[in-house]
């Protein structure tokens, strides 16, 4: 367990006061007989600027709520590590949305322990569709309705 022996001497540095005014050293902790992946979640701002990241935190906490959410990380400029209590909640957070912040879509991925940040293509997201001018008589009953939907959505993507 190369990981195990890392962290042990993470934690064992001792570091001055005035080294520890400047040098970050956060409290890790590591188990290695939990596996919490399935309880992890990717997000990628899809923006071409800098979101900011404590707006960004504090905007989904709120919206998914404490007791939804157990933290969310940054982990580079526009991607978040979130963990969640339960993969029953990870998974409905998954499969709603889509979710957007300031105008900008959040895409998520389920959490995969063997790829690095950039190795997600988050390639595919859930949105809303709203198509304009349909003749009323293809929406006046609904199985005319959802075949409509259904059909017009097909040709765009996978309905869900």
């Amino acid at each position: 367990m190369a990981s195990n022996s890392f962290l042990n001497h993470l934690q064992d540095l001792d570091f001055t006061n005035e080294e520890q005014d400047v040098v970050y050293t956060p409290t890790i902790q590591w188990d290695s007989s939990i596996d919490d992946s399935d309880l992890i979640v990717i997000g990628k701002m899809l923006s071409s600027k800098a979101i900011d990241d404590n707006a960004v935190v504090r905007a989904f906490q709120g919206i998914w709520k404490k007791d939804k959410v157990i933290s969310i990380t940054t982990v580079k400029t526009n991607y978040y590590r979130i963990k969640f209590p339960t993969e029953d909640i990870r998974n409905d957070i998954l499969s709603r949305g889509p979710w957007t912040f300031n105008d900008e879509w959040l895409a998520l991925a389920a959490f995969n322990p063997n790829h690095s940040i950039d190795e997600y293509t988050f390639s595919s997201m859930n949105t809303w569709l709203c198509i304009y001018g349909i003749p009323s008589i293809l929406m006046d009953n609904d199985d005319i309705a959802h075949h409509t939907g259904d059909s017009l959505g097909a040709m765009i993507g996978k309905v869900i």
